[in-house]
């Protein structure tokens, strides 16, 4: 891959941040602490606030606003 498809990929995947925040912007009109999480297994959820709490981390789906697969686009594992 030369260096003017580099830089089209990353305009490509730029754009596509763009396209996530402004969807997170919006949410944020509603619920002021929205944001996406990622899980490891490659489900990304619209949450309307953190989606863990206390010190145990207690997982809170009851803030997911909306749940997509990225069908193996990625992954929230750790390297």
């Amino acid at each position: 891959m030369n260096e003017a498809q580099i830089q089209r990929l990353q305009r490509d995947v730029d754009r596509a941040v763009a396209m996530l925040q402004a969807v997170v912007a919006k949410a944020r009109q509603e619920h002021s602490n929205a944001f996406l999480y990622l899980e490891a297994s490659g489900y990304l959820h619209l949450m309307s606030g953190p989606a863990h709490s206390g010190q145990e981390a207690i997982p809170r789906r009851e803030r997911v606003l909306t749940t997509t697969n990225t069908h193996h686009l990625m992954d929230g594992g750790e390297w």
